[in-house]
């Protein structure tokens, strides 16, 4: 099967809408359960994005482009949680947050340099821009876990 821009996509919006990354569960067993299924699917999603051509370079930048407006509302969904959750929680809770922002924003610097690559140095370009999603995306499904046991929900 190839995967495509769009398969990535619609894989990661269908996990994550469906509560796979944002469990929902109030059993904690089945949370611990759809965090190492989230965790897997994340893994192998980062794995298999397309290997773009040079030729392709804007439709990388377009796809990658979406998949940080996902994660974007997704640390939001966080946040909106953590501000709820209470002063003494959002205390320590909000270094993860900054954390899981500032590895947003090295994701969309790294984006920003994708139309500026050459023919030289697109390999390293996009391997950089592949490596800053899938740190945001380990990330984001590691602290959502802490997060959620810290907050009980």
């Amino acid at each position: 099967m190839k995967i495509t821009t769009t398969t990535i996509t619609l894989l990661t919006t269908t996990l994550l809408a469906t509560g796979g990354l944002f469990g929902q569960s109030t059993n904690q067993n089945d949370a611990a359960q759809d965090l190492k299924n989230a965790n897997c699917h994340i893994q192998g999603a980062a794995k298999n994005l397309k290997d773009y051509t040079f030729a392709e370079k804007d439709a990388f930048t377009e796809a990658m482009k979406n998949n940080l407006a996902e994660m974007n509302k997704h640390i939001d969904i966080l946040d909106a949680r953590v501000n709820k959750a209470g002063v003494a929680a959002k205390s320590e809770l909000q270094p993860k947050l900054d954390a899981l922002r500032m590895k947003s924003d090295q994701l969309g610097k790294q984006i920003n340099t994708i139309p500026t690559a050459t023919e030289s140095t697109w390999e390293s370009v996009k391997t950089d821009t592949k490596d800053s999603f899938r740190k945001l995306k380990i990330a984001l499904g590691h602290d959502r876990e802490w997060i959620s046991k810290k907050i009980g929900s």
